[in-house]
């Protein structure tokens, strides 16, 4: 997903190994030299991209929130069928995922109302 990109582990004057950690760093922590370290950019294809986002602002929780939403209903409508064709019985109620998916789902359209 993301390129590593060596000059994010060196410093270019002291070669001191920095460490992904100093990858946002302006400065070498122990030179002082400035770091000119490139930002990965992300794939032309992820959603995640900040044209997408400005665009469609919210998209990615309303389309992750329906999938969890629509899946706990299925878990729970496909299990309660199962157990009433069965005469009775147990069957799973899958409210975490419904809770998490209509949550998200929410998120995200006040997220897009808001642009």
């Amino acid at each position: 997903m993301w390129d590593i990109n060596l000059s994010s582990i060196l410093c270019p004057s002291c070669k001191a190994y920095l460490g992904l950690a100093a990858a946002g760093a302006a400065d070498c922590p122990r030179c002082a030299a400035p770091l000119s370290i490139p930002s990965p950019a992300p794939s032309p294809g992820c959603p995640a991209t900040a044209a997408a986002a400005e665009t469609h602002p919210g998209r990615r929780d309303i389309v992750c929130g329906s999938l969890w939403l629509i899946i706990g209903i299925v878990v729970t409508a496909g299990t309660y069928l199962i157990a009433a064709e069965a005469g009775g019985g147990r069957y799973i109620v899958a409210w975490g995922a419904m809770l998490f998916g209509g949550l998200q789902f929410l998120r995200g359209l006040f997220a897009a109302a808001r642009k």
